[in-house]
């Protein structure tokens, strides 16, 4: 599988010896920590890590020109998005977070579990149930 940093290089053109890569590095681990603080895990799914991706290329992009909104030269002039970066997947961060599963629902599957497993073949007997 090919890593997000592999990915990153190879979307980026930077290659091994290239001084973004340092740079890169750093902005794939800030990316990463923000949205383990957004979704509460200590770990990155692999079904997110798209987001980490498309993020740190915008904040690559973005070097340099952290806090400009727009720049003009010679005629030509570019806008910059200054908001969180992240606001764009809140939605997919939102949705995976409301799928997954809390330490207290997966208790009270596996109690629901074993009691369907202790209790149901003496209850079948007691109300003659075949």
């Amino acid at each position: 599988m090919v890593s997000v940093l592999q990915k990153l290089t190879k979307l980026l053109g930077i290659t091994d010896d290239d001084k973004n890569l340092e740079l890169l590095t750093i902005i794939i681990g800030l990316v990463t920590d923000r949205i383990l603080a957004y979704i509460e895990e200590t770990e990155l799914p692999k079904s997110l890590e798209w987001i980490v991706v498309e993020v740190c290329i915008k904040r690559f992009h973005l070097l340099g020109s952290e806090h400009l909104n727009s720049a003009g030269v010679e005629g030509m002039s570019a806008s910059y998005k200054t908001d969180n970066l992240l606001n764009e997947y809140k939605e997919f961060l939102d949705s995976y977070i409301a799928t997954k599963e809390t330490p207290k629902q997966a208790t009270v599957k596996k109690v629901r579990l074993l009691w369907l497993t202790i209790l149901t073949p003496p209850l079948k007997c007691l109300f003659n149930l075949q």
